[in-house]
């Protein structure tokens, strides 16, 4: 009896794609839209600005008076008042730069040099402060 033995090895083919070097990636699609329906595209929408909490408030309004008083040549009355913001909402960089101004009156360069070097701190993104921030400072230094 004799044996039959096919071998196919070498018939096969195989074939590889050619390569593709674009990243693999799958864009993210929405939900279906039905046929004869163009998609619509929704609107990005900024989300509102958090609303100020009573404490930052607060301390805006003292800042308000506190820059009252400076202008009325009452830097002690300024001062304690300014304190009092500073106390509420110390991220509030206008407050540094009023209690700097107040110790200005007062011809107390010290201190008037530290509130102006937190102002910088808390004003350095907003130009317009940055810039007033930056005059104190060479008033200060010119004292």
């Amino acid at each position: 009896m004799g044996i039959l033995v096919f071998s196919l090895a070498g018939c096969a083919r195989v074939i590889v794609p050619p390569r593709d070097d674009r990243p693999t990636t799958v864009p993210r699609e929405s939900a279906p839209v039905p046929s004869g329906q163009s998609p619509t595209i929704e609107p990005q929408v900024e989300k509102p600005a958090q609303k100020p909490t009573p404490r930052a408030v607060a301390a805006l309004e003292l800042t308000e008076q506190g820059k009252i008083l400076i202008e009325e040549k009452r830097p002690d009355a300024a001062i304690r008042i300014l304190e009092r913001a500073m106390n509420l909402y110390p991220k509030n960089g206008k407050v540094y730069y009023y209690l700097s101004k107040a110790w200005l009156l007062k011809d107390n360069i010290v201190q008037a040099s530290e509130f102006n070097r937190l102002a910088r701190i808390y004003l350095q993104k907003d130009p317009d402060w940055a810039s007033r921030v930056e005059h104190q400072r060479i008033k200060i230094e010119n004292q």
